[in-house]
């Protein structure tokens, strides 16, 4: 193999986990430059969670966590080369984990002088963990001073063992460029070379915060990412952020997860806005009432003009409550600002052509009630007029105008959105009231015929009834979107890089024995008309997710190739001449 290394290490760079296997298999040459791509990435997964579309990750299974453990057990070297490791397993133990981090923190205690060699990100995806790699970081360094100082002490070398006694207060934490943290105290053990922060912390520790320091001031100057994944930890760090006069200078990523709107003139001040390229507003509104108007407006005149650089974007209303109700709330309540999604979507000007990626959830709870409009049916059905219809499609063209978008994702599609559009060449405000009937009277092949067969007998095994079309409806959705990630827990910037859920697993509905590909193969079958219009109107997507079902868009002169990443589906649509 004569081809020079630059060829090579191109080469190696486009390859999936199993070929860069295959590679590192067949000479010392080309394994030389497959291992360490092999290596420098690594995503732990459990066997049923191992599907991902476009990745920069190694797959790498629970089943097979103990083999990769002895391989860097026989070759330390290997440990330098991993500079991500993340677990998206959902147990809450990995056995061995702790080995694993011994090993990491051994080896960057070991090589101080270079501080980034090696690991620089160590990530839990899995929320229902408090052990973080920091505490672990700290735990590691604390028992192995135990272990010398006892050896010590027997060996009554006392020089000896004040030298490690004093061992690792400041250098026990290693240098890592993205850290993730569990309550807010820790920032003041981080390093000055972080570069990404995530706060992920429980009530229980909102009292306390960090000590502002010379160090920790530098911290701040040089962060680029801050991602806080609770609300109570929003308040109570910009709170105090507002009280030092901390300014983010460099920051250009930015997630945050608000429940209480009055702390958004203070983030305002700390954050430089315009600098942003990256932004997340996941908001949790308990109830909707005219009390709310007022600060929602607020809020939105805030953000008017200060987001006009941003290249990704993510938006997420994390509803617990249904927003389509009847009796109570109807399409009148929800068309108005005192409703924070809708107050969103009517003023805030950040849907531009200079975005490339867009997540857009606007109503988290995942049910489509029965829908009328007519007021008689209040009691049972949840009304809506014209002017609810229009606005839906108002606002959904706001999507559109994104027209570079290369990824887009719309987890709330298929209950908030398709049942008050038309999609077809343009979106209109056409009624769409019967929207769950394009499941059994659209395309008539044979494998859409055996799956409604399939959906009937699922549907008496719920007790559903035959007929019973909608009830059937949201069980199939309700689904589909388990597959994602929990926004409260996660970024909508970053959910495509990981596996998806199992929705059968998640959902505990195994013993229904469900072939989800097959139920995303009829509901794609009987939308080609809605994904022809995306991908044409949209000439650069190459992902988009609806509801949990995710699809990768490849381009040529002649066609445009659909592929459903997770499932059996494909289909190509020819490029008219």
């Amino acid at each position: 193999m004569n081809l020079p290394d630059d060829i090579l290490d191109t080469v190696v760079s486009d390859l999936d986990t199993k070929s860069l296997l295959s590679l590192s298999l067949s000479c010392k040459k080309l394994r030389a430059h497959a291992v360490p791509k092999l290596y420098r990435s690594l995503l732990l997964v459990d066997t049923r969670f191992n599907t991902v579309g476009e990745s920069e990750f190694t797959i790498l299974r629970t089943s097979k966590f103990r083999q990769f453990l002895e391989a860097l057990k026989s070759n330390r070297s290997l440990i330098g080369l991993v500079q991500r490791f993340l677990i998206a397993s959902h147990s809450n133990n990995v056995e061995g984990l702790e080995v694993l981090v011994g090993m990491f923190i051994a080896f960057k205690l070991k090589n101080t002088s270079v501080p980034l060699l090696g690991l620089k990100e160590f990530k839990i995806l899995n929320e229902t963990t408090p052990y973080k790699f920091l505490f672990m970081n700290k735990e590691y360094v604390a028992s192995q001073n135990l272990k010398r100082s006892s050896t010590l002490l027997y060996e009554n070398d006392e020089d000896e063992f004040n030298k490690y006694s004093n061992f690792g207060q400041a250098s026990s934490v290693v240098s890592l460029q993205s850290y993730q943290l569990v309550n807010i105290t820790d920032l003041n053990d981080v390093s000055e070379d972080a570069r990404e922060i995530c706060i992920n912390t429980s009530n229980r520790y909102q009292n306390a915060g960090f000590i502002m320091t010379k160090k920790l001031s530098q911290t701040f100057d040089s962060l680029e990412s801050l991602e806080i994944l609770n609300s109570d930890a929003v308040n109570t760090l910009f709170s105090q952020l507002d009280d030092e006069c901390v300014r983010f200078e460099s920051l250009n990523r930015l997630s945050l997860n608000i429940k209480d709107l009055h702390i958004v003139p203070a983030v305002a001040r700390c954050v430089d806005l315009a600098k942003l390229d990256r932004f997340e507003l996941k908001f949790k509104q308990t109830s909707i009432g005219e009390e709310s108007e007022e600060i929602n407006l607020r809020m939105v005149n805030l953000f008017k003009g200060q987001l006009e650089n941003l290249k990704q974007l993510s938006l997420v209303h994390l509803n617990s409550n249904n927003l389509l109700k009847n009796q109570s709330q109807t399409s009148q309540l929800v068309l108005s600002n005192s409703n924070l999604s809708y107050c969103i979507m009517e003023h805030l000007d950040i849907f531009s052509p200079s975005i490339t990626y867009l997540n857009l959830s606007m109503n988290n709870f995942a049910y489509l009630p029965p829908i009328s409009m007519s007021y008689q049916d209040r009691m049972t059905h949840f009304i809506v007029d014209q002017n609810f219809l229009e606005t839906k499609v108002r606002q959904f063209n706001k999507i559109l105008a994104c027209n570079r978008l290369e990824t887009l994702m719309i987890p709330d599609f298929f209950y908030n959105w398709k049942p008050f559009i038309a999609i077809n060449r343009e979106v209109k405000n056409q009624p769409q009231l019967n929207a769950v009937e394009y499941l059994y009277t659209g395309c008539n092949c044979r494998k859409c015929v055996e799956t409604r067969q399939l959906l009937s007998r699922y549907s008496e095994k719920l007790s559903f009834g035959g007929k019973d079309l909608a009830s059937t409806y949201n069980f199939l959705i309700g689904l589909l979107h388990t597959r994602l990630t929990k926004f409260e827990t996660s970024s909508g910037l970053d959910i495509l890089k990981y596996p998806v859920l199992d929705p059968i697993e998640v959902s505990h509905y195994g013993y229904l024995d469900i072939d989800i590909s097959r139920v995303v193969q009829l509901i794609l079958d009987n939308m080609l008309e809605d994904l022809s219009f995306f991908v044409q109107k949209l000439p650069k997507l190459r992902i988009l997710s609806l509801g949990g079902i995710q699809i990768s868009i490849q381009r040529t002169q002649n066609e445009i190739k659909m592929r459903a990443v997770q499932d059996r589906w494909s289909s190509v649509l020819r490029r008219s001449t």
